[in-house]
């Protein structure tokens, strides 16, 4: 979208199956419109606490806001809470979190407009380099000559890299969570809870319409899909924090993949071995993952010249 809103017409979307496909499974449709409740950590320890203090001194670097409130803060902006378990938090008034299919369709029919070309279901097979710096994509449908590409294809991206002889650093996790039915606490708040989250517990919580939505931080490589919620610990953890979960009926369980990079942020620019070759890859669960923010984190990173010649890709294969 904002490639071609800036005026580039050579821009070729490529997706395997459909638009949304891939990291961004886990999207839970709502209403088109960006949430910003906030979120806040909770420090449950002296430990957690201290460590909290620690980012506290950190602030400024970012313009994003962070502040450390008291339990009573907490328990205003979160009334649901055990407060028998809570010493502080971490507040971010800014975070906050939009619907990834509304969005990419938006951003889809604006780049359409703007004279992109998005293709699907095309799944790219190989891919080639040429001595002038040149691409060759491979597709079932023929071949695709290209001045750059750009690697986004999520949990697929280190397939993509196999191609050319890269090994790009992502792990797979194998991710879970579960919506619950309409709860009458949640209903009969004035405003949208925080997300919380509980990293002595392992997991998220954020209100999803008038229930809760929970899911928990895996760790393990391919880990097992639980078929029991109660085997892994996590619920139990958020139960104890926020007794009204205890209560209340699950109504959907999501599972699928995602990808980490090994320090968990994203690896986005060009690639300094390959020429030509740029990724936008290891989002991990973010609520907006690669499949919308190439475009954006390239603007972001002010790699103006790119803007020139590049030719977006999104590129993937079948695991």
């Amino acid at each position: 979208y904002h490639l071609a809103k800036a005026g580039l017409k050579d821009v070729v979307l490529l997706e395997k199956t459909e638009l949304t496909a891939g990291s961004t499974w886990h999207a839970v449709r709502h209403a088109v419109g960006f949430h910003q409740p906030g979120s806040i950590r909770i420090a449950s320890t002296p430990t957690r606490v201290d460590e909290f203090k620690y980012q506290m001194t950190r602030a400024g670097w970012h313009p994003t806001e962070q502040y450390l409130i008291t339990p009573e803060k907490v328990q205003e902006l979160f009334p649901l809470l055990n407060m028998d378990m809570v010493l502080a938090g971490l507040y971010n008034p800014g975070d906050g979190h939009i619907d990834p299919y509304s969005l990419t369709m938006a951003l889809a029919a604006g780049a359409r407009k703007y004279g992109a070309q998005l293709n699907y279901p095309v799944q790219v097979t190989n891919l080639n380099s040429r001595s002038d710096g040149t691409w060759e994509v491979e597709t079932p449908l023929g071949i695709i000559q290209a001045k750059r590409i750009v690697n986004t294809a999520g949990f697929w991206a280190r397939d993509i890299g196999k191609m050319i002889g890269l090994q790009h650093p992502l792990i797979p996790v194998h991710h879970q969570y579960v919506v619950t039915s309409t709860i009458p606490e949640v209903k009969a708040l004035k405003t949208e809870l925080p997300v919380i989250r509980d990293l002595e517990g392992s997991y998220y919580l954020r209100q999803e319409r008038d229930g809760l939505l929970f899911g928990p931080y895996e760790s393990e490589e391919k880990m097992k899909l639980q078929d029991s919620w109660v085997a892994n610990g996590h619920i139990e953890a958020a139960m104890e924090m926020v007794p009204i979960l205890k209560k209340a009926d699950i109504v959907n369980t999501i599972a699928g993949p995602i990808t980490y990079s090994p320090d968990i942020l994203p690896m986005v620019g060009p690639h300094q071995g390959v020429r030509n070759y740029w990724v936008a890859i290891g989002f991990g669960n973010g609520c907006v993952t690669d499949t919308v923010l190439l475009p954006i984190m390239i603007f972001s990173l002010n790699v103006m010249y790119i803007l020139c010649t590049l030719v977006a890709l999104k590129l993937v294969v079948k695991l």
